[in-house]
């Protein structure tokens, strides 16, 4: 009995120790619900995304689980920005045509800029936005075509800086993408920006070794107690 008591004992001790250390773990966890990551940006211009291999080609982009691939368009050249931000299990992906300090100046007549975006398995597409900032008092409509791998095409249309939204039907892994600007003579575009968001699967938890462990221990120490009591029982 003298034994068993020793024994209960370490048990006890061992299992306080590794669900101290647990929660010891839990309370320096990552990053508070709300806050969101730090964004990934990359600057250059339609001229040279072309020229930014990766797995899928020369005319791609390999953004985190994204590719962006460049498909053409009649714009002569403008700055291209690539961000994402990543929080709670949604990607929130954005290209930057121009900038304040890439300005667009008008006339521009029915110039394009067409690209495809696609996310590689294991996500897909849920929404989309279209919107801009203009300066200098002008007129400028932008439209946006785009083609999902699943679902029918659907147009986004921003006049004078409005914001448009759409919500991508369901499966969507791949949009191609035709952006077409009109603008006059007064207009300055500073930055039109599309903005996609994806669903990214959240993997269920899984239990801490500690946490195991110590349910394992605690296990072991019931078979104990019943053995002995089945023993003396005998």
């Amino acid at each position: 009995m003298i034994r068993f008591v020793k024994f209960a004992a370490i048990i006890g001790v061992l299992a306080v120790g590794l669900v101290f250390a647990a929660e010891s773990r839990a309370s320096i966890t990552p990053i508070p619900p709300g806050t969101p990551l730090k964004p990934y940006y990359l600057d250059t211009d339609l001229t040279t995304w072309s020229g930014l291999g990766n797995v899928v080609g020369s005319d791609g982009y390999l953004q985190q689980d994204k590719v962006w691939t460049y498909t053409g368009g009649t714009l002569p050249d403008a700055e291209a920005q690539f961000s994402y931000n990543t929080h709670l299990g949604v990607d929130t992906h954005t290209l930057t045509v121009g900038s304040a300090s890439a300005t667009i100046f008008g006339p521009v007549s029915g110039q394009t800029v067409d690209y495809a975006i696609e996310v590689l398995p294991g996500a897909t597409f849920t929404d989309v936005s279209l919107g801009f900032t203009l300066n200098g008092g002008g007129s400028t409509t932008i439209t946006e075509v785009i083609t999902p791998n699943v679902g029918s095409a659907f147009t986004l249309t921003s006049v004078n800086g409005t914001k448009d939204t759409h919500t991508i039907p369901g499966g969507a892994t791949i949009l191609n993408v035709v952006e077409t600007i009109n603008a006059d003579g007064l207009s300055q575009i500073n930055g039109i920006s599309d903005t996609f968001t994806e669903s990214v699967p959240i993997p269920p938890a899984v239990p801490e070794p500690s946490t195991i462990i110590v349910w394992s221990l605690l296990g072991g120490l019931g078979l104990t107690v019943g053995w002995l009591r089945r023993k003396r029982a005998a």
